[in-house]
């Protein structure tokens, strides 16, 4: 695909390492622990080749000095400081941005792919007098409260995806989305969907709705 974008300009953008030491910061320290415990989860870190730190990388648990360690507490810690720091980058992740009306009980999710397709689809039912909204989802995990709130806000939430087994709706109903409002659109013929075709498949899914409550 191609897009056109404006200049960036790289002076504009602010880089934010995190907690690096450098050498005179590792200089102060009685030891350097590569993976040292931290109460939100992330560890002060020199780049490989500070002088004075020390950089170990293992596909095994490691300790906090980044050497293989089979003892269950530390096991334990590790997975608890990785759990945290998930919750510490929470509330920096991208949240979804929302399209079309937003007091629409017609709603549909889709990332990727179905981006377009929904979007078109959405103005042919608003032509057809069928006010809809769209959550773009921009994160998938850990998902933000945002997503089940939308399936609660919305009375028909219809999930586009391109696979089988509706993946991305099994997860939002895991997340705490109100299963009772999600319906999922599924491809996986390969073809891309048409917006005609995704446009009537929710009319005939609303007007079967309407006919099982009356």
């Amino acid at each position: 695909n191609l897009a056109t974008i404006d200049l960036i300009e790289p002076g504009q953008v602010a880089v934010d390492r995190g907690k690096r030491l450098d050498a005179a910061a590792l200089a102060q320290l009685d030891v350097y622990q590569r993976y040292a415990f931290s109460e939100d989860g992330v560890s002060a870190f020199a780049a490989p080749g500070t002088a004075g730190g020390m950089s170990l990388v293992t596909g095994n648990e490691h300790d906090q000095f980044g050497l293989v360690s089979t003892d269950p507490d530390n096991r334990r810690r590790m997975v608890q400081k990785r759990q945290q720091k998930i919750e510490t980058m929470r509330p920096d992740l991208p949240q979804a941005v929302t399209h079309g009306n937003a007091t629409a009980e017609v709603g549909f999710i889709g990332v990727g792919m179905t981006y377009g397709v929904i979007l078109e689809a959405m103005d042919i039912l608003a032509a057809g007098g069928v006010a809809t909204q769209y959550h773009q989802l921009r994160t998938l995990w850990p998902m933000l409260e945002e997503t089940a709130a939308f399936t609660q806000r919305c009375q028909h939430v219809f999930v586009v995806e391109y696979n089988a087994t509706g993946q991305l709706a099994r997860l939002i109903v895991a997340q705490g989305g109100e299963q009772a409002h999600i319906c999922s659109i599924l491809a996986y013929d390969g073809v891309p969907l048409r917006a005609t075709s995704l446009a009537r498949e929710i009319k005939d899914r609303l007007r079967l709705r309407e006919d099982k409550v009356a």
